[in-house]
């Protein structure tokens, strides 16, 4: 059977126009994706509060002058906070997006010793932020459970995130990873408690805890990195970056830049941080006339989600 040569021409026609529509399609797609692979946070109302928080930090902390410059303390001692917790702790591993605003989300919370950011719940073996595979962004909260109960972190998470919300990739979904078989009954129970209220599709999950693989140093305590005068002070303190990870001080310190807990409760605790006077002072100022405009980041007090 003969074919038309003019319907060949016009199939061929039609045929590449469609080829030059789809790669343009998947070219548009590449710039996205290029474009928000920077941004600090994930895909909700949390990510560019938290964007507008950092531009804020390094607005404060890294310019202005002398005046903004840390006064290096002689012989600078252990901030006295990170001497107080010597108890047992216990663990606790959540997935909440982007976790640059998670690790200050739960930073300042009574209770909470250390935060680390990482990444788990797949199977790609020693995981980087470049190549992540199919693990998580998650956070790994240390606390002190005689001050902040599971529950209370559980409240936290979900009021955190959207549990509507559909990640388009493993790597900023939302998820709980219990680490015990009490943490996964309670994880389970809040679980089934939130959907059967849910008027939506629920997306957010709570699976067993896979080995977690802590960040690169430059994701840990992202806005205390961009608050450069407080950083060079605890970094004169711990110069071994892990130890300035694991430090309580800095820990709740991120958690203040992020416009999380209170200001009376930072007003208590700045004697014990380490800080120079100045530092405090600037701390202080920055928490009272910026973080009015951040609201939507300040974590429910643990005594009220008893």
């Amino acid at each position: 059977m003969k074919l038309n040569s003019a319907f060949i021409s016009w199939r061929l026609k039609l045929i590449l126009l469609l080829g030059c529509l789809g790669g343009l399609g998947v070219a548009l797609f590449s710039i996205y994706v290029e474009s928000i692979s920077d941004l600090p946070l994930g895909p909700t109302p949390l990510s560019w509060t938290f964007k507008s928080s950092s531009a804020h930090v390094v607005e404060m902390f890294s310019k202005g002058g002398s005046d903004m410059k840390p006064s290096i303390l002689k012989d600078p001692e252990v901030p006295s906070i990170d001497k107080i917790y010597l108890g047992e702790l216990e663990t606790v591993l959540f997935a909440l997006g982007w976790f640059w605003g998670v690790d200050s989300r739960f930073g300042s919370i009574p209770g909470i010793i250390r935060t680390t950011v990482g990444y788990s719940g797949g199977t790609t073996v020693s995981p980087t932020y470049r190549a992540i595979g199919d693990h998580s962004e998650v956070i790994r909260i240390e606390f002190d459970p005689t001050v902040v109960s599971y529950k209370q972190l559980l409240d936290v998470f979900w009021s955190s995130h959207d549990p509507g919300y559909n990640a388009y990739t493993l790597q900023y979904r939302n998820a709980i990873f219990p680490l015990t078989e009490k943490q996964r009954h309670e994880a389970e129970t809040s679980l089934n408690e939130k959907k059967a209220v849910a008027r939506n599709a629920f997306f957010t999950t709570a699976e067993p805890a896979g080995k977690f693989y802590a960040a690169e140093d430059y994701h840990q305590k992202y806005l205390l990195r961009k608050a450069e005068g407080i950083m060079q002070e605890l970094q004169a303190i711990y110069p071994d970056p892990q130890l300035l990870i694991a430090s309580t001080a800095a820990t709740k310190i991120n958690g203040y830049l992020g416009c999380n807990g209170e200001l009376d409760v930072l007003e208590k605790e700045l004697p014990q941080l380490g800080l120079s006077r100045q530092m405090q002072e600037l701390l202080v100022k920055y928490v009272s006339t910026n973080c009015d405009k951040f609201s939507g980041l300040t974590c429910p007090s643990p005594k009220d989600s008893q």
